[in-house]
């Protein structure tokens, strides 16, 4: 598994002109056919008849689906979250997916975080976020791995030793609640 994805452009087959959470996630899974993400999207689509390991949230007025795996030698999740910009149906779409990976030093958690831009209405194209020039948390002890939570707007942090650290969505991208050094 390659330890971060490349960046790229991904068309959206979207059905009418809003959001529709399901469309992005099938358009994410055609491109990243990932073991866990396929699971999710067999899981979520009920025609399937295909049985998980893991468990599964769909959200579709929360713009939100979620995959986890309880068994610590099976840890890996996911979760795909849009939140709206300021302009009328243009969105920015966040994907993080955390895996276990055996590498030389021993087993870790392993993160990748992307986030395209979307227009709803015109284009149907997830453009990848330039990070260079949006500033993103990078794993930390004090912070823990990234996590979207369905009911708020905000990067929060799981298993970190400082639980006021999150990253508020302002309309635009997130301003960090941590104090800049």
């Amino acid at each position: 598994m390659p330890t971060i994805w490349p960046k790229q452009s991904i068309y959206v087959n979207q059905k009418g002109t809003e959001l529709n959470i399901l469309d992005i996630f099938t358009a994410i899974v055609e491109v990243y056919p990932i073991r866990q993400v396929l699971e999710g999207w067999y899981a979520i689509d009920q025609t399937s008849g295909h049985n998980s390991l893991g468990t599964f949230e769909y959200d579709e007025e929360k713009n939100y689906i979620s995959g986890k795996w309880e068994d610590p030698d099976y840890g890996n999740n996911f979760a795909l979250k849009a939140w709206e910009m300021m302009a009328e149906n243009k969105w920015m779409i966040g994907f993080v997916y955390n895996y276990l990976y055996d590498g030389d030093d021993g087993v870790g958690v392993y993160q990748n975080l992307m986030f395209w831009t979307y227009d709803a209405i015109n284009e149907h194209i997830l453009h990848p976020v330039d990070t260079t020039e949006c500033f993103l948390p990078v794993y930390t002890p004090q912070r823990g791995i990234v996590v979207f939570k369905k009911d708020n707007d905000n990067l929060d942090f799981e298993d970190g030793a400082d639980p006021s650290l999150f990253w508020k969505w302002n309309g635009y991208w997130f301003e960090s609640s941590a104090p800049m050094e």
